[in-house]
């Protein structure tokens, strides 16, 4: 009812706004302790182009990405706070994103959507979740995230839960109770460095097997439902998708191989928005073109959860929906995701040894010096997002490794994408 839409924004702004003013506040407690050492900085933060790196590709596609200060000076292990990441403030970090945005940023942007749509659209399906506010809550996070991070790392559906909703395993309120309980484990994981035991005693090779393991999952689901399209006898078909993928592969593979021409490289950017463009018109035929559409309407974009939750339904998504969700997690969404990024921007790196090399040698350190993205901090970004949107009818969300690998493939290199 229109006063329980009312009731649920009242509740949303007066939880959000404290915590905004907060942040806000820490923010300029941060670009104060930091302002002496910005001022030094700011004398050398247009590098001249000739001696700018380029990506590491060496695509001539786009021009050299300006670092910020914080990039490239080396930081502290207890330099880590997130809040540090805004250094000049938030109009400097605005200005930063606009200066690095290209047309390999906007291709790579569209890397992730292979995963992010058909487990979205699955999940509406089923009516396992609220399909407004999950769009809503999760484009508002892809912002937060891109915005305090440099690093092209989208927010994806939680892969164990999704996939146990869409089977009708899990309820929508279990879906949102299961959300919930994998915000408190996260953000218990980041405050207490817990996340940290796992990365010691989890060895390498099995966080390189959860990567190669998700992959496959993933293209699998994509062969399977490209094989439930006729061969050629409609616009979305087999064909087209071979063709599509043929091209793809050639255009990356142009793109990874250091001797190809510089018309080569221009085909990752090009191939990233043809597909879209191409899903689009191929979305519009479908959608216009099937007489049982339904009329447009308008939904709220928060809906209150937490009252249609039932004691039964807190259970179902403890025991059915986060313990099973929490092992991907943690591996996939944060020791993961925190290593790919570490081999993937080497030039992000803070230079220093990381903990998982000490580790392996048998040193006990509290947290990886040189990692571009800090464990605990991705860890906390997974359950504060969770904690505080699946209330108000996000769907479970969580950063992954295989959406951050497809949007650096596609030409991703800053947060300007997300």
């Amino acid at each position: 009812s229109p006063y329980v839409h009312h009731l649920a924004s009242t509740l949303l702004y007066s939880i959000f706004v404290p915590i905004l003013t907060t942040a806000n506040q820490l923010q300029k407690k941060a670009s104060a302790m930091v302002n002496s050492r910005l001022e030094a900085e700011e004398q050398e933060e247009i590098l001249p182009l000739e001696t700018s790196p380029e990506d590491d590709h060496g695509s001539p596609l786009s021009r050299p990405p300006e670092d910020e200060p914080s990039v490239r000076s080396n930081s502290s292990s207890g330099n880590r706070n997130p809040f540090t990441r805004l250094r000049g403030g938030i109009f400097h970090r605005l200005r930063f994103l606009c200066r690095n945005l290209s047309l390999s940023e906007i291709s790579g942007s569209f890397g992730d959507l292979g995963t992010f749509i058909p487990l979205f659209v699955a999940l509406g399906r089923q009516r396992a979740i609220y399909v407004t506010p999950a769009l809503f809550f999760a484009g508002l996070t892809n912002a937060i995230t891109g915005f305090f991070w440099d690093v092209p790392m989208p927010v994806q559906p939680m892969k164990s839960i999704s996939a146990l909703a869409i089977s009708g395993g899990l309820n929508r309120d279990e879906v949102t109770a299961a959300g919930i309980w994998m915000g408190i484990f996260m953000v218990s994981a980041g405050v207490t460095n817990g996340i940290e035991f796992v990365n010691r005693i989890v060895p390498a090779s099995v966080v390189a097997g959860v990567q190669l393991g998700v992959g496959l999952s993933l293209a699998i689901h994509g062969i399977q439902m490209v094989a439930e399209l006729p061969f050629w006898s409609a616009p979305d078909c087999v064909l087209l998708a071979i063709v599509a993928g043929i091209v793809t592969i050639y255009s990356v593979q142009q793109q990874d191989n250091s001797t190809s021409s510089a018309t080569s490289r221009r085909l990752v950017p090009a191939i990233g928005l043809s597909l879209l463009v191409t899903a689009l018109v191929l979305a519009v035929i479908k959608m216009f073109g099937n007489d049982t559409v339904e009329s447009w309407s308008w939904d709220p974009i928060v809906e209150l959860a937490i009252p249609g939750i039932s004691k039964s339904d807190w259970m179902g998504g403890l025991l059915e929906g986060a313990i099973p969700q929490l092992p991907l997690t943690t591996l996939n969404s944060v020791i993961s995701v925190c290593a790919l990024a570490h081999t993937l921007f080497p030039e992000k790196r803070h230079g220093a040894p990381s903990t998982r090399d000490n580790a392996n040698h048998g040193e006990d350190t509290d947290e990886s010096l040189d990692a571009v993205l800090s464990r605990r901090e991705v860890a906390f970004s997974v359950g504060i997002f969770n904690l505080l949107a699946c209330p108000f009818g996000a769907m479970p969300t969580c950063h992954g490794a295989g959406g951050l690998a497809g949007q650096h493939k596609f030409g991703a290199r800053h947060g300007s994408s997300i």
